[in-house]
């Protein structure tokens, strides 16, 4: 949508006018302003109490700045005013479900689902509130309609699905999907499906991850991402294994570790190694709620002399290293070392322990069994759940989570006091 063109001066001009300051809050919104444009927006309300559109777009804003709750009531006031408003509806849905009311989020889908039946959309929302809930059944079921509302690769339209009642031994296509951490979590269904169904797998992922992959049980041949595929008979997502298998084995956690260990040595220490990772991929749509700044991981290599602790952070700057301090045994830079996964999962099985953000390095320590520590943000991926501390994917990974009330400052303090403890065992 265009900007609007507003200045300043037209509130100035006209105090009293709900209109100008709305049009204002939005051109701040954009600039983005984003308290300049919360201000404008309550201004406009203050005026115009039954203004649908200024509770809307401060509901965006309050949700685009961390304030979950407050933004779940600017829209709900929205929604009392046009309640047959289906985008101002399913944002309900959104803002109930960031501010962790889960039960709540599920009944606005279902009256979305009134007002407009079988929506793509409604079915990929409810599925990521059923399985932050913990309800799989019914998460999975849902968590299809990603091919039809989100900008995922589509399927292989040459081939056929495959599901539980397709023929027994064929030769199946299944292809990587969304991030590396996906696949690393997800690769863990391979062996059962091979097992249980005498599949030939064929597995299609990127290049970076193919050195990692070509090793899960189950995989009999890598295909490259873009390349010519070999004669199959089917084609599965890889994420869409858990749907199919999920009533059979769950999480299968107890598969752990899945990725076979590297053995080459890359970290020389006669102490404890801990790795840190502190960023994730810039361009993820989450990435600045779960990354933070270096220096706060600073405070963990000060604190404890007797361990020695590396960097597995790409793209990692000098200024970071250098607030890192001396106490960093060293560092893998992405254009040095961390060429492709396999070399990043070395380094994770000469490390004793792993604190990472959410991102796939984390991944790839727990399908290795590795002991990790994760920094959860808030809101939480709907794989990690809510209000627990361990995994029900990875049983060698401990949570941290921010929530809306602590800060990571708050988080760190906690690791030092798990630190205290020692390093849990493998």
């Amino acid at each position: 949508m265009p900007v609007i063109d507003v200045s300043l001066a037209t509130v100035v001009s006209a105090p009293s006018d709900a209109a100008a300051w709305f049009r204002f809050g939005w051109d701040a919104q954009n600039a983005p302003a984003p308290k300049v444009a919360i201000a404008a927006y309550r201004r406009s309300i203050v005026l115009h109490p039954n203004f649908f559109e200024a509770h809307a777009n401060l509901g965006s804003v309050l949700r685009d700045t961390d304030c979950f709750s407050e933004a779940a009531a600017a829209i709900a006031k929205a929604v009392v005013l046009k309640p047959e408003h289906l985008q101002a509806i399913v944002a309900l849905g959104l803002g109930l479900h960031d501010a962790s009311y889960f039960d709540h989020a599920l009944r606005v889908y279902e009256w979305s689902a009134h007002l407009v039946p079988n929506l793509p959309m409604v079915d990929w929302f409810k599925s990521i509130t059923f399985l932050t809930k913990g309800e799989f059944i019914r998460g999975w079921s849902g968590y299809e309609a990603r091919w039809q509302y989100q900008t995922i690769n589509p399927h292989r339209e040459e081939l056929q699905p495959w599901t539980p009642d397709s023929r027994h031994g064929a030769r199946v296509l299944i292809h990587c999907e969304q991030g590396a951490g996906d696949s690393f979590q997800f690769a863990r269904y391979l062996k059962y499906l091979k097992e249980k169904f005498a599949l030939t797998i064929f597995l299609e992922c990127s290049v970076s991850l193919a050195p990692v992959m070509a090793n899960v049980p189950g995989v009999d041949q890598i295909v490259m991402t873009g390349t010519k595929v070999p004669d199959c008979d089917y084609q599965v997502p890889l994420m869409s294994l858990a749907r199919f298998l999920w009533s059979d084995i769950g999480s299968y956690a107890q598969s752990v570790p899945y990725l076979p260990a590297p053995c080459q040595k890359r970290v020389n220490s006669v102490r404890p190694v801990v790795g840190l990772v502190w960023r994730g991929n810039k361009e993820h749509k989450n990435d600045h709620r779960r990354s933070i700044n270096a220096e706060l991981f600073a405070r963990i290599t000060r604190e404890f002399p007797q361990y020695d602790f590396v960097s597995l952070q790409k793209d990692a700057t000098a200024e970071e290293i250098a607030a890192l301090g001396k106490e960093l045994l060293g560092h893998f830079d992405y254009g040095n070392a961390l060429t492709d996964f396999a070399v990043t999962a070395e380094i994770i099985c000469n490390v004793d322990l792993l604190i990472s953000v959410d991102t796939s390095v984390a991944h790839l320590a727990g399908a290795l069994g590795r002991p990790v520590f994760v920094l959860i943000p808030y809101p939480p991926d709907w794989r990690w759940m809510h209000d627990r501390n361990d995994s029900i994917w990875y049983p060698t990974m401990r949570l941290f989570r921010r929530t809306p009330n602590n800060s990571w400052h708050q988080i760190i303090d906690q690791l030092v006091m798990a630190l205290d403890a020692g390093i849990p065992a493998p």
